[in-house]
């Protein structure tokens, strides 16, 4: 039996909506897909990509661009491509949260070959997660990332 796949999906950047099924209405005219491509057992992977895909279809049907949060990895962003998607954004968690020089260096190489790849296969790149005043500079310089997302700063005044 297959489980049910519920995506996060995320409208205008913050309106949140838990659905198996997407209605459509007055839709805005954004989607972002939240939900790890790895993050499904392999016996149900197929089902999951199909799904993906059919979602993907259906906000776009309506005008709506579609942005998956996806790791840096190769695999998931040619998979981001066959889906069909508008953008992704790539998850800098693991380089966020790197605890040495040598993992942070690590981190960052991944993310930027992936990022790098995206773009030559014609994908708009976001990158986000964790990242903060200390570590996001790095990021925002690679040339071919658009924006990077859960940027949290205090400013004092």
């Amino acid at each position: 039996m297959l489980p049910i796949f519920k995506w996060r999906i995320i409208m205008n950047y913050g309106k949140e909506m838990n659905k198996t099924n997407v209605e459509f209405g007055d839709l805005p005219p954004q989607a972002f897909l939240l939900g790890l491509l790895s993050a499904f057992d392999n016996r149900y992977q197929a089902a999951a990509d199909v799904y993906l895909k059919e979602i993907t279809w259906k906000l776009q049907k309506k005008g709506i661009s579609v942005s998956l949060f996806i790791n840096p990895d190769i695999k998931q962003i040619k998979f981001a491509k066959e889906t069909g998607a508008d953008f992704i954004e790539l998850h800098t968690g693991r380089y966020a949260d790197a605890k040495n020089s040598n993992a942070v260096k690590k981190e960052f190489l991944s993310i930027k070959k992936s990022a790098y790849f995206a773009h030559s296969i014609g994908l708009n790149i976001n990158a986000g997660h964790g990242l903060n005043y200390k570590n996001v500079l790095r990021i925002a310089k690679i040339p071919v990332i658009i924006v990077c997302n859960k940027l949290y700063i205090l400013i004092y005044s």
